[in-house]
């Protein structure tokens, strides 16, 4: 709409759908080519009288001027691919820019991506950074800072990712060198982390008391990892936890909740109350109310299966929404 003032300037090509976009109107110049059906030249404007009873490849009207057109051809073969490679002849001898501000990038999320890969392109990750996955226009790690804000969550749909998501969080706070207490009361990859350096305990208990958190929790820092946190809302231990979601920023705590988003948006009360609506991850979310749970109001294009194991959004606590793949170890 603006862009010609500052000069930038849009050509886009498209199926008849193109024409029914609320941008469609904004394009001062139109050329129809053929479509399957006549019919459809309607639509980008061109009567019906205008129409040439024979429209051969690369043959066209310019709307609103009854004028045909013939595209011209980049090569004499006339196939997809040597045009394809006549243009890249023709961009490879174009000069290069020399000034002003490089183009964006818009990088395509991976349907699947290793921890491994994307844990070589962080560097020095601060302490309390923990790693949701890659994502952004131009494709880079994603994580949460929770020295910033010490409560997050991960919500989703059994099989969309939480455990793999709160794995890729554990890894990158144990590389910046931050203690973890975990409670997984039902089966999960999390509990693979007993034992290893910076562990303090995995809790399995599905009714942990308070004698089980207060000692592992000092001395701080230390993050609170929990799988599944539907099943401990009434947990013994509730006390503590509302403690370390209330004031793990002054203590150097912090805690990540991971659970079902339908139980979760549907009956967030007691202390997880005191987690939801800051930041985290919606691993493909449902419904519009979803967003609640991290902060943020979802449009109705937002939410639906992705059809992708771990495809989700992040809000980092900022207001916007960055669409994430989480990586799988």
């Amino acid at each position: 709409r603006e862009g010609a003032a500052v000069g930038i300037h849009v050509i886009a090509t498209g199926d008849r759908s193109l024409a029914t976009l609320r941008t469609g109107s904004l394009f001062e110049l139109r050329i129809a080519l053929r479509m399957p059906d006549r019919g459809d030249l309607a639509l980008v404007g061109v009567a019906a009288r205008e129409v040439p009873e024979h429209l051969p490849d690369g043959r066209g009207v310019v709307v609103g001027a009854a004028t045909e057109l013939q595209v011209a051809l980049l090569d004499p073969d006339p196939s997809g691919l040597a045009q394809s490679e006549a243009l890249q002849r023709l961009a490879s001898g174009a000069a290069p820019l020399r000034s002003g501000p490089a183009p964006f990038r818009l990088d395509p999320l991976p349907p699947s991506i290793t921890l491994d890969a994307v844990r070589s392109e962080v560097s020095r990750p601060g302490e309390r950074w923990a790693l949701l996955g890659v994502g952004g226009d131009e494709l880079a790690p994603v994580g949460l800072d929770l020295a910033r804000c010490s409560t997050a969550v991960v919500a989703g749909a059994p099989g969309s990712g939480r455990s793999t998501a709160l794995g890729a969080i554990a890894a990158s706070l144990l590389d910046a060198g931050t203690p973890l207490v975990v409670l997984a009361p039902r089966r999960s990859p999390l509990r693979d982390l007993a034992g290893r350096p910076g562990v303090r305990a995995v809790i399995t208990d599905p009714c942990p008391g308070p004698e089980d958190l207060v000692d592992l929790l000092d001395p701080g820092p230390v993050c609170v990892l929990i799988d599944d946190g539907e099943l401990l809302r009434d947990a013994p231990a509730r006390e503590v936890l509302r403690d370390v979601a209330r004031l793990g920023a002054e203590s150097g705590r912090c805690l990540v909740l991971s659970g079902d988003s339908a139980l979760l948006a549907g009956g967030f009360t007691g202390w997880q109350s005191d987690v939801a609506g800051r930041q985290g991850l919606l691993l493909s979310p449902q419904g519009p109310g979803e967003g609640d749970l991290i902060g943020v109001r979802l449009s109705r294009s937002q939410v639906g299966p992705s059809g992708i194991l771990g495809r989700g959004l992040a809000h980092l606590g900022d207001g916007r929404l960055i669409p994430v793949q989480v990586p799988h170890d």
